[in-house]
């Protein structure tokens, strides 16, 4: 059989460039083995895998240098000479396969074995900015997003943990970041209009406490935040606009009905004298009382003495409840003084809307209690009862204002049925029940 000093010059330089190159794959086994701790086996193993190439290798190496003049290698030679070409063909062919396998295998056990890179690795792929540091300020692990956050608050990369803490924590506004919020958690804010939220957390260890400071990208959050905080102050100008304007139309409807008492006191005190003239014309007995009691009713209202036709708060209200189908009852007499009476004809209106609205009846019950200070007002309905416990949104807010306004008390009951109870206090008279 032909040995390997039989070969061409050729195929000896490519069988020995085939050992180095299975060599070297061995090295780069044995070195990343090493690296990710797979155990004394496997390092022994990928040595002796290293030692079957190494001397072969040697020995081809000294067959080219003597058939090349290059040096004196007769030792090699005679060895060479002796073990058939063959042999190291079946002996590399499966020492190759074994590599190709044992680097597939060590690439598997890398992406299995949790190590110091692979948290690395995972952690650079976490949007939200991390970086954890020792009392002495020595990093142990940060990521690419904190890096990227600490050059734009610094304006360059920042090595050490407390640094980055004073930098964010400890400084005022800058040119390059403004303070939106330092009570809950540090919120900073960038020229390029991204709002980032810091937090400093302290982990107890056995050798000390170890600091994470972590930044999340809130900026869609604080952006939602401030398009909220516009549209409430829109809408507490538009509540205070609409307040104003009910008070005013409440204003002008019992402005409205005094004109109209007026009017019907002129049309009357009219066809009082038409019927004097007529009875000074016709000396009739029978006209002369008739006569003096439209004269005695007219002087008894221009003296404010006759039931001069009014309304009120409570009258406009009922008016409305009317016109919407809601019948009224009350119970008790009604305060008549200020502010209690317009408190408590708002709480009625508000009450009458939402029967309607929301549980879906067409009768309110008010039952009015006197007290020491005041009265004491508990409105229900005979409508549906809430599903969810009642939020104060619109005009209960504006409702319990009022009532805080006037120094009383009020509650919401959503269980077993609505029931809001109003405590006032107030120095004047009552009236009866409408």
């Amino acid at each position: 059989m032909i040995s390997y000093c039989r070969l061409s010059g050729g195929v000896q330089a490519a069988q020995a460039i085939w050992v180095l190159l299975l060599l070297l794959s061995f090295v780069f086994i044995l070195v990343r083995s090493i690296g990710l701790k797979r155990g004394g086996v496997m390092t022994a193993a990928t040595v002796a895998l290293m030692l079957l190439c190494y001397v072969p290798l040697q020995l081809m190496t000294a067959v080219i240098r003597v058939e090349r003049g290059l040096g004196d290698g007769d030792w090699a030679y005679g060895i060479m000479e002796r073990v058939p070409e063959m042999f190291w063909t079946l002996l590399f062919m499966p020492l190759t396969m074994l590599s190709v396998v044992m680097i597939i295998d060590l690439f598997r056990f890398h992406h299995r074995k949790l190590s110091a890179l692979s948290i690395k690795a995972a952690t650079d792929n976490i949007p939200v900015g991390m970086c954890f540091y020792l009392e002495n300020g020595r990093v142990l692990l940060i990521n690419r997003a904190m890096n990227a956050i600490s050059r734009k608050a610094s304006g360059r990369i920042i090595l050490r943990g407390d640094e980055l803490y004073r930098c964010i924590f400890s400084s005022e506004e800058t040119e390059r970041f403004s303070v939106i919020d330092s009570d809950r958690q540090r919120i900073l804010k960038f020229p390029d209009g991204s709002v980032f939220g810091f937090v400093r957390r302290t982990i107890e260890t056995g050798s000390g406490h170890i600091y994470e400071l972590t930044a999340s990208d809130i900026s869609e959050e604080y952006a939602l935040s401030d398009r909220l905080r516009q549209n409430n102050i829109m809408l507490e100008r538009q509540r205070d606009h609409l307040r104003r304007f009910g008070d005013l139309v409440t204003h002008m409807t019992i402005q409205k009905e005094i004109f109209n008492a007026k009017v019907k006191i002129h049309d009357d005190l009219g066809s009082t004298l038409i019927a004097t003239k007529r009875y000074l014309l016709s000396r009739s007995e029978q006209n002369r009382e008739a006569v003096l009691e439209l004269w005695k009713k007219n002087v008894g209202l221009l003296k404010n003495e006759g039931p001069m036709p009014q309304r009120d708060d409570y009258s406009v209200v009922l008016k409305a409840a009317d016109d919407v189908g809601v019948k009224v009852e009350i119970t008790g007499r009604l305060p008549a003084a200020q502010p209690a009476a317009h408190v408590l004809a708002c709480a009625m209106n508000e009450c009458i809307t939402n029967t309607i609205r929301h549980a879906r009846g067409n009768t309110l019950f008010v039952e009015i209690e006197q007290t020491d200070t005041g009265c004491t007002a508990v409105l229900r309905n005979n409508g549906d009862p809430p599903e969810n416990d009642i939020r104060e949104t619109g005009g209960l807010r504006n409702l319990r204002q009022m009532v805080h306004d006037c120094g009383g008390f009020m509650s919401i009951q959503s269980r077993p049925g609505f029931a809001l109870t109003l405590a006032l206090e107030y120095e004047g008279e009552m009236i009866h029940g409408l």
